[in-house]
């Protein structure tokens, strides 16, 4: 018996526990005090109004949108607790937000691959087996490169405090969604409701797919190498800190490679981390400091590696590079666009609560979209032009 099949079978002593663990959690942090200002409290609520508002747009479904909210909790409950009791001076609802919202794109993720077997006609167990024996090791791999975009400077308290919320709320949203949503009951129309919003979404998105011709991807690759390089260069000189300061680099550039291995094809893993450059040297070329640059990357970054992930198993199935970008739009562009959009909404909700949900948070909430469905597939076109793949070569030049 797979591992999935024993945990949708064993799915109520699981969940139970993890409920169990998080309000155990809670009320540890609710005794032990953490407590937030009513602008955190502010935060937390605009973050969970948003994404509560946004999610039925995507998931076209209150049940799957109760259970994208519900699973990243008990794991953002024990990453509350740990890091006020480490960080009681630097710890804030904001950090735990930017966290929050990592867990919540892979939840909304797991839930909207559900609903498209779902509405593919699937009984809710069984699509949920199915999502966890494809999706799992790239949902991991997604939020190792999160996570290594949030340890870019962990000697910062505030981005220990996101590192600890994404990694908690992440792989409970992972482990719990496919076992929550196996229970959840879509209405008599979620199929028709659902399928016609795909196939509107799809249609809109379809233009995309000029990314994935040659010229257009070069192009595309070339504005994103001008917007990296804007960022890299216009980088304030800050010094370098000798020994620990250079030992916590190792710990993000770890985890970008276990990520990129993670995936099963570094070209397109590579594709990914490039696409996400522009909006992490613009971050930080705007960010008052490093602890500031990457609150809103989360997301992103997931979306991008999801995407990709998709484009490398359409290539393990036998298609060209082109068709498996095609093919990887065409499945996950809509969930992307839809996901990344309530998660820049999020973010504008916190302006007024939280004083670094500034400009810079917004425009990598902003950046992000554009970073996983054009620079995604350009930058996989153009590595593949580079670097061609053994069986691109033969086909090419017809050798057996």
């Amino acid at each position: 018996m797979s591992l999935a099949g024993a945990l949708l079978r064993g799915r109520i002593a699981v969940l139970s526990a993890l409920a169990i663990i998080g309000t155990a959690a809670a009320g540890l942090c609710a005794n032990v005090g953490v407590s937030f200002t009513a602008g955190g409290i502010g935060v937390m609520a605009a973050v969970f109004a948003v994404m509560a508002a946004g999610l039925p747009v995507t998931l076209r479904s209150a049940s799957l949108t109760v259970v994208a909210l519900l699973c990243p909790l008990p794991g953002l409950a024990v990453a509350a607790f740990i890091g006020d009791w480490q960080w009681p001076e630097m710890f804030g609802a904001q950090d735990l937000a930017a966290g929050w919202l990592a867990g919540l794109a892979l939840s909304a993720w797991l839930a909207w691959a559900i609903a498209v077997r779902i509405a593919s006609g699937g009984a809710p167990r069984e699509a949920a087996a199915a999502s966890m024996r494809e999706l799992t090791v790239p949902l991991l791999a997604a939020l190792l490169f999160a996570l290594a975009l949030q340890a870019f400077d962990i000697a910062a308290a505030p981005l220990r405090a996101t590192l600890l919320a994404a990694a908690g709320s992440g792989l409970s949203a992972i482990v719990a969604t496919p076992l929550l949503a196996s229970l959840a009951r879509p209405g008599e129309s979620f199929v028709t409701h659902f399928n016609r919003a795909l196939e509107r979404r799809n249609r809109r998105l379809a233009f995309l797919d000029f990314a994935t011709q040659s010229r257009w991807a070069w192009s595309l690759g070339g504005i994103a190498l001008v917007l990296a390089a804007l960022g890299f260069f216009g980088l304030q000189i800050r010094p370098v800190q000798i020994g620990a300061g250079q030992l916590w680099l190792l710990l993000p550039c770890a985890l970008a490679v276990l990520a990129i291995a993670g995936l099963g094809d570094w070209r397109f893993g590579l594709a990914a981390v490039l696409a996400m450059a522009p909006a992490a040297l613009l971050a930080l070329r705007m960010a008052p400091a490093p602890a500031a640059a990457f609150p809103a990357l989360g997301p992103g970054a997931i979306a991008a590696f999801l995407i990709a992930s998709a484009a490398a198993t359409a290539v393990r199935r036998g298609d060209d590079v082109p068709t498996a970008l095609i093919r990887a739009l065409a499945g996950s562009g809509a969930a992307a666009a839809g996901i990344l959009a309530t998660a820049a909404a999020a973010w504008l909700a916190c302006v007024p609560f939280a004083p670094r949900a500034d400009a810079v948070s917004l425009a990598e909430a902003v950046l992000a979209i554009p970073a996983a469905l054009a620079f995604v597939p350009a930058f996989g076109v153009v590595i593949e032009r580079v670097t061609p793949r053994r069986a691109t070569v033969e086909a090419r030049y017809r050798v057996r």
